[in-house]
This record gives C-alpha cells, sequence and structure tokens, in this order.
C-alpha cells in the first residue's frame, strides 16, 4: 500500500505548519505526486541486516585526507556538464540513485518514482531557500560541491549574488561554467573549511548556507563555526547529518547513528551551538531533526542561527 508524501506530510516532517511551507515548495511538492511504500516484515529485518552489514564494509571516512576523492567526483559532473551543454540534472551528485531504499518517520520506504529522494530534496530546498534566504543581498555556500544548490538559487533570486565556496579546484571550475553558461550571478572560490581563509569576507547582509558539507569536518568543525562568528553574516543555514537529534533508545535511529559515528561525520556541533547560545553569543533561529535520508542515515537536519553583535 502506498502512502502519499503530501504537503501535510512534509510540513510535519520539517517542524512547519502547511500554511508556511512556500508556494514554490508547494507547487513543486503537487507537480511531483511523490509517493512511498513502506517496508515491513522480513525485508524491513533485512534492511537492518544491510545497516550492519555496510558498518562492517570498508566504508571511507570523512575528513582532510578525502579532498582527493571529491576532487575526482566533482569532475566528473564538470565533464557530464560540458558535454550535456549545460543540462542542470548533470549537477546531480552520482551517489544519489535513480531507484533507492531511503529511511522516512522511522520507517524503511521504497518508491517507483525515480531519484525520489532528490525530488524530496528539491522541495525541502525551496522551503528552506525562501524561508531563510530572501531577506539577504548575497548568499555564500560553503563546501558548494557541484552547484546544484546554487542553480536554484540562481532561478529563485536572480539579483542575488551568490558565491559558491570548495575546496576542490574541479568545484569551483564547474561554479563558473554554470555561471557562463546559464548568465547567472554566480562565482567560484576555493576556501577549505578545516582552514578558513579569514580574507574572504562576509557581511551583515549575507546569508551563508552548508548542505551536506559540514558532515566531513567531523568534530573539528569549531574552526569553521570561530571563522562565521567573526565574519558575522545576516543568517547562517546548515542542513546536515546532526548525530544528537537521533533517539538511540530506538534500534532505528540507533542504527542510524551508528553509521553517522562510523563514517566520521558531524559530532558535537549541536551541543557546541547550544552552548554558545546559551551563552548569549548567537541566536538559534531554528533546530529541527529532519527524519528523512537514505537507508543507512538522516542528512537533512536543519540548525540556522545568527550571530550576536
Amino acid at each position: 500500500m502506498t502512502e502519499p508524501f503530501d504537503l501535510q506530510r512534509f510540513a510535519q516532517m520539517i517542524g512547519e505548519s502547511p500554511e508556511r511551507i512556500p508556494a514554490s515548495a508547494q507547487a513543486l511538492l503537487s507537480e511531483y505526486a511523490l509517493h512511498y511504500e513502506i517496508i515491513t516484515g522480513s525485508e524491513r529485518e533485512n534492511c537492518f541486516l544491510d545497516a550492519l552489514h555496510k558498518m562492517q564494509a570498508d566504508l571511507r571516512v570523512s575528513g582532510k585526507h578525502r579532498q582527493g576523492d571529491w576532487e575526482q567526483g566533482w569532475s566528473e559532473n564538470l565533464e557530464r556538464f560540458i558535454e550535456s551543454e549545460g543540462d542542470p540534472t548533470a549537477l546531480t551528485p552520482r551517489y544519489l540513485q535513480s531507484h533507492q531504499i531511503d529511511r522516512c518517520q522511522g520507517n524503511y520506504i521504497r518508491s517507483d518514482i525515480p531519484y525520489f529522494q532528490v525530488k524530496f530534496y528539491d522541495v525541502f530546498r525551496r522551503f528552506v531557500f525562501e524561508s531563510y534566504l530572501s531577506e539577504s543581498r548575497s548568499v555564500y555556500e560553503f563546501g558548494c560541491g557541484t552547484g546544484y544548490n546554487l542553480t536554484i538559487l540562481a532561478q529563485l533570486f536572480p539579483d542575488k549574488n551568490l558565491i559558491g565556496l570548495d575546496w576542490a579546484q574541479a568545484s569551483v571550475r564547474l561554479i563558473n561554467e554554470i555561471a557562463k553558461t546559464h548568465n547567472y550571478r554566480l562565482s567560484g572560490q576555493a576556501f577549505d573549511m578545516f582552514a578558513p581563509n579569514p580574507d574572504l569576507v562576509c557581511d551583515q547582509e549575507t546569508a551563508v548556507i552548508t548542505f551536506n558539507s559540514m558532515e566531513q569536518l567531523g568534530t573539528n568543525f569549531k574552526t569553521f563555526v570561530d571563522y562565521l562568528r567573526q565574519q558575522k553574516p545576516q543568517i547562517c543555514v546548515h542542513a546536515e547529518p546532526l548525530l544528537e537529534l537521533y533517539d538511540e533508545s530506538q534500534l532505528f535511529d540507533y542504527l542510524g547513528a551508528s553509521y553517522h559515528r562510523y563514517r566520521g561525520y558531524l559530532e558535537g556541533f549541536v551541543p557546541y551551538m547550544q552552548s554558545l547560545a546559551e551563552a548569549g553569543e548567537i541566536e538559534i533561529i531554528k533546530l529541527q531533526r529532519i527524519p528523512f535520508g537514505n537507508q543507512f542515515h538522516e542528512g537533512y537536519s536543519l540548525l540556522v542561527w545568527k550571530p550576536i553583535a
């Protein structure tokens, strides 16, 4: 039996009322007509086993040593983008598969809709961008990868200055290729979140975003956060795997958290930001678990904050 992924469900997942979902996100959700099937019985048990087996495999762990991997991955997207003569679908990272098992609100799910997770992400990004970035003059995306977030931003906000920052030179080249091909107000620059360049200056009309990029910092996130605090942008929006939002008393969440730790993803970020808020140094605008992701963990939880001058 299929379950509809409608406006009510989407709003519930992101902790908002349906009327607070921007019109563009609602329209896209209606256009996609998303639905899925909850996996049950022995097949659900097999999903648990798959997660356990995955954590016994030789998986790549996040960190500084992986820069070459991202260089190679974004080079492949750059080649595809050029060969396609600027087709935006060429920007979808290759680790996102057409058909795969996902996780949603405590269940493993599958859908016959190709790229179900990507379509969820399309709706989610429009919610985030229109809800938090509309008043900013510029948007800086740190760890911008293929630029597929910036492409949507350029379409939603053609008058904003958009800067894509990444430690991979292939990403920088790809961002500038996107800008040239589609005549966007967009540029790419090199930036290493492990060693932030203080000469890159944000201002109080700038929004900062990270989407599945701070996850690579593991426990080494404080230098980047301190850089952002010193820059004092208007707002910072992070859509990342947030370890501390799992309920590890539940098997489903325990496996997600275990996989998160196994991959060396972001850890300690939530309590660190909460301690800064308690000290009156930042204001947390939204902290929300988004109970959705691939089969192994949740990747889109939100932490939105701004520095206090």
